[in-house]
C-alpha cells in the first residue's frame, strides 16, 4: 500500500538500510541511495548485515595488518573495516589503524583497545609481547582474557613495561608450559585464545569486552565437556556393584556436607535461596507438564468419545434405515394382495 506521498514503504526501507550500508562502509559508494532499486545483490548485504542496520553492531576502518588479525580471531571483516558487536553503553573509535571500545559503566567508564600481537609459537609471542612498543598512560593499564575469560591481574608498570610484566606473569601457566611443549596445534589455540586490552578507567568495576568468537567457542566447548562428563559418570555408575555405588554416594553426601560447611552464613544463605527456586522452578515446570499431559487426554478421549458417538449414530441409523425398508417392502405386498382379491371378485 502506498503511502500519501506516493512512495513505496518497502522500497523506502529499502533505500535507508542502503543509505545506512554505504555509511558505514559495508557497500561501494557508487549506489545513489535515493534513487536505488532492489537487486538480489543488495537484499543479501542487507540480510547479512543487519546487526549493523539495527544498530547492535558498527564498522570501524583498521590497518590491513589488524584487518587479517581480527578475522583470523573470529570478527568479521570487508574493504578493510570490522565489525564490532556493541552494547548500547558501547562507543568504537579508531585510533591508528586501530580500534578503541569505550563502556561507560556506573563507576566511570573504560576504554579498551586489542594490541593485536601475532605469533605461530609461544615464544615467539612472549618476545614480542616484550618488544611491543604501545605506550601507555599513567592511568592506564595491561590486562588480558585467556580462554574468553576476563583476568583479575592488571599490569601498571613498575621498573619494567606493561608488556614486559604480562609476559613474565603469563609464561607461569601451567597450560602455557604444556602447550609450548606439545606445540603445533596447542600452541596455535592458546595464542587465539589470549587477547590483550590497554584499559583507561577502573578496571575492577567494568568488565572486559567479550569476544564473540571466544565466548561462542568457548560455551560451545564447555558445552560439549559436561556431556562427556556426564556420560563417563553415567557409565561408572552402570559398572559399579551395590556396594561400590552405596559407597559413592556417601562420598558424594560427604562432600556435599563438607562444601556446605565451607560456607560463610551470606553464601549459605544464597544457596538455599538458590536452591528453593530452582526447586521453585521445577515444581512449577512439573505442574505445568501434568496439565498438558491432562489437557492432552482429555482432548483425546473426547475425540475418541465423539467418534464412538458417530459411530453408534450411524449404526442406529443404517439400523432404522433396514426397519423402515422392511415396512415398506411389507406395505407394499399387502397392496398388492389386496389388488388381487378384489379381481377375483
Amino acid at each position: 500500500m502506498a503511502s500519501r506521498s506516493g512512495a513505496d514503504p518497502g522500497i523506502k526501507k529499502f533505500r535507508h538500510d542502503v543509505a545506512i550500508l554505504k555509511r558505514k562502509g559495508l557497500i561501494s559508494k557508487s549506489y545513489d541511495a535515493r534513487s536505488v532499486n532492489p537487486t538480489k545483490y543488495l537484499k543479501s548485504q542487507i540480510k547479512q548485515w543487519s546487526e549493523v542496520i539495527e544498530g547492535r553492531a558498527t564498522t570501524v576502518k583498521v590497518s590491513k595488518d589488524n584487518e587479517k588479525f581480527y578475522r583470523q580471531n573470529g570478527f568479521d571483516t570487508k574493504m578493510g573495516r570490522v565489525v564490532v558487536p556493541i552494547q548500547p553503553n558501547q562507543k568504537v573509535t579508531a585510533t591508528r589503524g586501530n580500534f578503541r571500545l569505550t563502556t561507560v559503566g556506573k563507576s566511570g567508564s573504560i576504554s579498551s583497545r586489542n594490541l593485536t600481537i601475532e605469533a605461530t609459537s609461544i615464544p615467539e609471542w612472549l618476545e614480542k609481547l616484550r618488544a611491543n612498543k604501545v605506550q601507555f598512560a599513567d592511568d592506564e593499564v595491561l590486562a588480558f582474557q585467556y580462554f574468553g575469560n576476563s583476568s583479575r591481574q592488571f599490569f601498571s608498570g613498575n621498573g619494567k613495561t606493561r608488556q614486559q610484566q604480562l609476559a613474565d606473569f603469563i609464561e607461569r601457566y601451567p597450560s602455557m608450559i604444556e602447550a609450548a611443549k606439545k606445540g603445533g596445534d596447542a600452541e596455535a589455540k592458546l595464542i587465539k585464545s589470549i587477547h590483550l586490552y590497554k584499559i583507561k578507567g577502573d578496571p575492577l568495576a567494568n568488565r572486559l569486552p567479550s569476544t564473540p568468537f571466544n565466548e561462542k567457542r568457548d560455551t560451545e566447548r564447555e558445552r560439549l565437556k559436561a556431556a562427556r562428563r556426564s556420560q563417563q559418570r553415567s557409565r561408572r555408575i552402570a559398572r559399579m556393584t551395590e556396594r561400590e555405588y552405596s559407597e559413592y554416594m556417601d562420598a558424594q553426601a560427604a562432600k556435599q556436607k563438607a562444601y556446605r560447611a565451607s560456607l560463610s552464613d551470606k553464601k549459605y544463605d544464597e544457596m538455599l535461596k538458590r536452591n528453593a527456586e530452582r526447586a521453585r522452578k521445577s515444581e512449577a515446570k512439573r505442574r505445568q507438564a501434568a496439565r498438558v499431559k491432562a489437557l492432552r487426554e482429555f482432548s483425546r478421549a473426547e475425540a475418541k468419545a465423539e467418534k464412538e458417538a458417530q459411530a453408534y449414530q450411524s449404526k442406529v441409523a443404517q439400523q432404522f434405515n433396514k426397519q423402515v425398508s422392511k415396512l415398506s417392502d411389507a406395505v407394499r405386498k399387502l397392496g398388492k394382495a389386496g389388488n388381487g382379491n378384489k379381481k377375483k371378485r
